[in-house]
């Protein structure tokens, strides 16, 4: 029988794998908002579909892959927290990406990069710093997790 804590270490792996995956395919230049301020409104387009895209597709593959092992090797109570799980994430999509435009995520990231303090924050980080800002999270809390990714985007 497949324990929470195996299926935990499993979702890490793939979730690791996945991470390296996409690493490998990457080029060396840094994706922060110096990068961010050098593209054109048309490659800041094409990016932030592909970003959304990415995500859906991810989701799907997250999805569907767990899908496809839930009869044959974890149990009914396992079966429930993993479509448990899958359903607050496809619920935190939805509330975070559901009624935002393209053009609302370039102009928040376009916002945020503006202000030089942020521009070793790398644009994937930003992308949640943008939600963040327009979901009504309080001014306090933005604070934070702007000062949070400062330092974090500041570290070697």
């Amino acid at each position: 029988m497949t324990t929470l804590r195996q299926m935990l270490s499993l979702a890490f792996v793939i979730a690791a794998l996945s991470f390296t995956c996409g690493l490998a395919h990457a080029n060396e230049i840094r994706r922060d908002g110096n990068w961010w301020n050098q593209q054109s409104e048309s490659f800041k387009i094409a990016y932030v579909v592909g970003f959304l895209d990415g995500r859906t597709y991810e989701t799907r593959r997250w999805t569907s892959g767990f899908e496809a092992t839930l009869g044959e090797k974890f149990d009914a109570n396992q079966v429930k927290w993993m479509n448990n799980f899958f359903k607050i994430m496809n619920d935190a999509d939805v509330r975070d990406f559901g009624n935002v435009t393209v053009g609302q995520l370039i102009d928040g990231l376009n916002n945020i990069f503006s202000d030089y303090k942020n521009r070793r924050i790398e644009v994937q980080n930003a992308m949640t710093l943008v939600i963040r800002s327009m979901d009504g999270t309080p001014d306090a809390e933005l604070k934070s997790y702007f000062d949070s990714e400062r330092k974090k985007a500041s570290e070697p």
